[in-house]
């Protein structure tokens, strides 16, 4: 066994829980369809969601999601693919829970420009960037101008107090990759991976807020050039204490 597949092992743990509906609380999506996630869009110039049987042997997709902020949108133009429609509810310290995408951001995304991509656990404050107010997550981010993923950690951040960490993970935002996060059953430990290799370990998590788990894409301010991310698969395990 790989030492990249053992650290999976350790950090996501496959067990039989994992098949019992009253252990885990299962949402996936192969992105034929949104799947048993909600579509969010806003801002003066709304951000668009299409899906696409897309079956490519080289990049071994099936059903592809594309989340694009177009070419000349305004600040806070915005899309979401996440847990529901609703304010955040995810709340940590509840249950153990973890995330699984793959993702990448499409061949043309510039490299510069107003706009944050972020996969993962966030806030409502942190999807749409709001200014002056705390903004909270776990998430793998690509701001501008940069061309790899970065873990982020955000808690209480409103733009100059609070917790905003954000770690360079050299993985190239535009191949595809599979990240995942997972959130012990105190709320106090986060791991994140990317293909099989832990890339960050974060103890003592710095905020308590609800949260919500999925997809985002927002302009920061007017975007000239159309940003993407594209996502073959999500999945959220919510594992609960109801057996």
């Amino acid at each position: 066994m790989s030492i990249q597949r053992q650290q999976r092992i350790e950090a996501f743990p496959t067990e039989i829980r994992d098949y019992n509906i009253e252990r885990c609380a299962r949402m996936a999506s192969d992105f034929f369809n949104v799947g048993d996630f909600v579509e969010s869009t806003g801002g003066t110039t709304a951000g668009t969601i299409t899906y696409a049987a897309e079956y490519s042997t080289p990049n071994q997709t099936a059903g592809v999601v594309t989340l694009e902020i177009p070419s000349n949108a305004a600040q806070a133009t915005r899309c979401s693919i996440r847990d529901h429609g609703t304010s955040s509810t995810l709340a940590l310290g509840t249950c153990e829970f973890d995330f699984l995408c793959r993702a990448r951001i499409a061949a043309g995304t510039p490299n510069a420009g107003d706009a944050y991509i972020r996969i993962g656990f966030f806030d409502s404050i942190l999807a749409r960037q709001n200014a002056g107010q705390s903004a909270n997550g776990l998430v793998f981010e690509r701001g501008p101008a940069e061309t790899t993923w970065r873990v982020a950690v955000w808690g209480n951040w409103d733009g100059s107090t609070g917790t905003r960490v954000r770690i360079d993970t050299g993985v190239p935002v535009s191949q595809w990759s599979t990240f995942g996060i997972w959130v012990s059953q105190d709320g106090q430990k986060a791991v994140f991976t990317v293909d099989d290799v832990v890339k960050h370990t974060v103890t003592g998590l710095p905020f308590t807020a609800a949260i919500r788990v999925g997809l985002d894409a927002h302009a920061t301010g007017t975007v000239t050039t159309a940003y993407q991310l594209k996502s073959d698969y999500l999945q959220f395990r919510y594992f609960t204490r109801r057996a």
